[in-house]
């Protein structure tokens, strides 16, 4: 089986369960953040549409460097926000879909301000950096909604609040 055809599921999956928590917070304060250092929930929201990005660099570049990103920056509703949320989320599928397992495996880096942190395959660097960041930021915003009391939907199963 084409690793594509591991990964791409896997991907639709995490996207689309984050997608339904966006769409939740339309009732919240986008200006709400749990303590004065932690991020405000528009801008939490504004990093994981910024992950999804991350997507395009890692299979269309050799490497990307983390000093010279630009952020995403936070919007007022959240439908600009959900909105460039699928645009990156799309155009991320989109680099993924028919990817051959050499272009999956092909190394890609990740330099901080210029010198090298590390190297992985492609795969591995979708997965650590695009996916497994995408669910720990998610974790932040159910509990950031949770905190505003808003029902969420079911993320790996029913909730149960």
């Amino acid at each position: 089986m084409p690793l594509i055809e591991i990964l791409l599921p896997e991907y639709d999956r995490e996207i689309a369960i984050t997608d339904s928590l966006i769409t939740v917070a339309h009732s919240a304060d986008l200006s709400w953040r749990p303590a004065a250092k932690q991020r405000s929930l528009s801008q939490l929201i504004a990093h994981a549409i910024e992950i999804t990005g991350w997507t395009e660099n890692i299979m269309t570049q050799d490497s990307a460097d983390l000093g010279k990103q630009s952020e995403v920056m936070p919007a007022d509703s959240i439908a600009t926000l959900q909105d460039s949320f699928h645009i990156n989320a799309s155009c991320g599928r989109v680099q993924l879909a028919g990817k051959t397992d050499d272009e999956l495996i092909a190394d890609w880096t990740l330099l901080q301000r210029g010198r090298k942190a590390f190297s992985l395959p492609r795969i591995s660097a979708i997965h650590l950096l695009v996916l497994s960041h995408l669910i720990h930021h998610r974790g932040q915003l159910s509990t950031y909604l949770l905190m505003q009391d808003i029902h969420l939907p079911p993320i790996y199963g029913s909730t149960s609040n």
